[in-house]
């Protein structure tokens, strides 16, 4: 179910880590707005995110239970390392350029 802004918020501040253990996730949006809120992520490895924006966030393969086990592990010891990452400003990112990005995207799609 979708919840407000507020509440997400309140849900991201109250916990202390988002665990995500999905076998991909291409845009995990819940995982970027927890990460801008300060909140350390763990994800699947099977992502379309750039590595400028899983800063703060521990990416491992997550399909067995004994995968999920040693993320955890390694969650746990590196936990204030995780913190300070996900506290970090993420990178500015303005209109101007995703739309040079799709631009380059459709020239190199256009050869």
């Amino acid at each position: 179910p979708s919840i407000g802004a507020e509440e997400r918020e309140r849900v991201f501040r109250e916990h202390d880590l988002l665990i995500l253990l999905s076998l991909t996730e291409i845009s995990p949006h819940g995982a970027l707005e927890a990460r801008a809120a300060g909140l350390p992520v763990l994800l699947t490895a099977e992502t379309g995110l750039s590595q400028e924006l899983t800063h703060g966030m521990l990416l491992r393969r997550l399909r067995t239970p004994a995968e999920i086990i040693l993320a955890l592990e390694e969650v746990m010891a590196n936990y204030a390392a995780l913190v300070r990452g996900a506290a970090e400003a993420l990178p500015p990112r303005t209109f101007r350029d995703v739309a040079a990005d799709h631009r380059t995207l459709f020239h190199a799609l256009l050869r």
